[in-house]
């Protein structure tokens, strides 16, 4: 009998997640953390052309070549002022290691880690921000915050890119 009271109390367990937030435009995104290298100051970006608009360029990291993506271009979403040099200094990007190869995501800021339930990250039924509906896992709220859950694989590696490649 007390087994079987341990195994529903183990049930009720949330399993969770943590998740790296940051900030893009004036929404809060998260990744899972273990896709999450790095964070760095942006350094100098060497602009590459014939790129897509969303690619910055690539930055050497340690000898390493990066890619590096404006995240904000990438999910389709305006540029704020750029004058503004406040928000010029909370700027990163975020270095994740991706299908074994590195990828710079430059963001607006970086937040903090977070435990998210993985039954609390809800699908978006109706998708009015305008971004990509595979771009995102889901939705999750944490203390009186959205977080928007991206789907990274599918945001970075486009399926129709892939099969004309």
């Amino acid at each position: 009998m007390a087994n079987i009271q341990k195994e529903a109390k183990n049930e009720k367990v949330a399993e969770k997640e943590q998740y790296l937030t940051f900030k893009v435009g004036n929404e809060i995104y998260g990744l899972k953390l273990k896709q999450a290298k790095e964070i760095i100051k942006p350094p100098k970006v060497t602009n590459v052309p014939n790129t897509k608009e969303y690619i910055l360029g690539v930055i050497n990291l340690r000898g390493q070549v990066i890619p590096v993506i404006n995240l904000k271009n990438k999910l389709g979403l305006k540029e704020d002022d750029i004058k503004d040099t406040s928000k010029a200094q909370n700027k990163k990007i975020v270095v994740i290691n991706i299908k074994d190869m590195l990828i710079g995501l430059y963001v607006d800021g970086v937040n903090e880690v977070m435990n998210l339930a993985v039954e609390n990250i809800e699908g978006v039924a109706d998708n009015k921000t305008g971004i990509r509906d595979e771009y995102i896992k889901g939705v999750s709220t944490f203390s009186d915050s959205l977080i928007i859950v991206l789907d990274i694989n599918n945001l970075l590696f486009d399926q129709k890119e892939e099969k004309g490649a």
